[in-house]
């Protein structure tokens, strides 16, 4: 519904973002939706619960896509 809000309400072109690279449900969910995996930043961010650092991947997807994507699921 978000993404209806943001390219058919906002009429946005482009939609981008960043994940974990352990937040494997999300990574399985945008994939899901049709974004594209973009780029990695590695070691970005300190966990310091266990002193170690992870990365992020930069997810993003355009209106022609989330409109052909929409109008394939309706079929």
């Amino acid at each position: 519904l978000f993404l209806d809000y943001l390219f058919g309400v906002q009429e946005l072109y482009r939609v981008q973002l960043g994940v974990s690279e352990k937040n494997t449900p999300a990574i399985k969910l945008y994939e899901r939706l049709g974004f594209q995996r973009e780029g990695y930043c590695r070691e970005q961010y300190l966990d310091r619960e266990t002193g170690d650092f992870s990365g992020t991947i930069s997810y993003a997807i355009l209106r022609e896509e989330w409109l052909s994507d929409r109008a394939e699921s309706e079929t």
